[in-house]
């Protein structure tokens, strides 16, 4: 292979990222004019994400993951969602506490009154139950030392 022809295939695969990156940008100049309080939401780790108040009633996918990992008892959220083409809309607020790791053992413990809060920032039922399914399958169990072989 040829230099001149290394370098050509260079510039087709910088020109193909190219066109990905202009399909993203197109794809989200139309959410914008669907969903026009989209706007951008970057946390802790400054991942980015899109979040519109105006998807709160139809997300129906979510995350359901704890804030931190440092932290025994670290905060546990639900990032509701839906997908627009490949792209992924959060709900605003995109990141809402529904309870915390169990630090004495494992498990998660729900916050008194979850579901009200999600009610009151209008999340779907869809998400809700999820969230509910989640908690269902991972009640909060005290530690056993009696397993430690010490």
């Amino acid at each position: 292979m040829t230099k001149q022809s290394t370098l050509k295939d260079t510039i087709n695969k910088k020109v193909e990222e190219l066109k990905g990156t202009m399909g993203l940008y197109e794809q989200t100049l139309k959410l914008i004019e669907k969903y026009p309080d989209l706007h951008e939401k970057t946390d802790r780790w400054n991942k980015r994400r899109l979040c519109s108040k105006k998807v709160n009633g139809v997300v129906n996918k979510c995350f359901i993951k704890h804030s931190c990992g440092c932290c025994a008892d670290s905060p546990l959220e639900v990032w509701p969602y839906i997908i627009e083409g490949n792209i992924l809309v959060f709900s605003d607020p995109c990141g809402i506490l529904i309870g915390e790791a169990n630090a004495c053992g494992s498990g998660e413990i729900p916050n008194e009154g979850w579901q009200e809060d999600l009610r009151e920032e209008s999340i779907s039922e869809e998400v809700i139950n999820q969230v509910q399914k989640y908690l269902d399958e991972n009640p909060p169990q005290p530690y056993d030392d009696e397993d430690d072989d010490w």
